[in-house]
């Protein structure tokens, strides 16, 4: 089992996720962004595949795990 850990210098505002290389636009907005700290926040127990289904659940926006991980890594929080 994996715990998040998130710095508090991000328990505020959320960063934008930005895409590195160039080419299609970051799936996951700041927005989204938001989203998944508030879900991390709230079970910060929950395995990268169920918060990808919670992020669909209250986004509407369906990505891979992948992805999440990205965003999660880009905005500080690790696990």
């Amino acid at each position: 089992m994996h715990i998040f850990r998130i710095p508090d210098c991000l328990l505020g505002e959320a960063a934008p996720v930005q895409a590195g290389r160039p080419g299609r636009g970051p799936t996951l907005n700041a927005q989204h962004t938001i989203v998944l700290r508030s879900i991390v926040r709230e079970q910060p127990h929950c395995p990268l595949d169920e918060l990808t289904r919670e992020s669909f659940r209250r986004t509407g926006t369906k990505v891979n795990p992948v992805t999440v991980r990205k965003a999660l890594r880009q905005t500080g929080i690790e696990r």
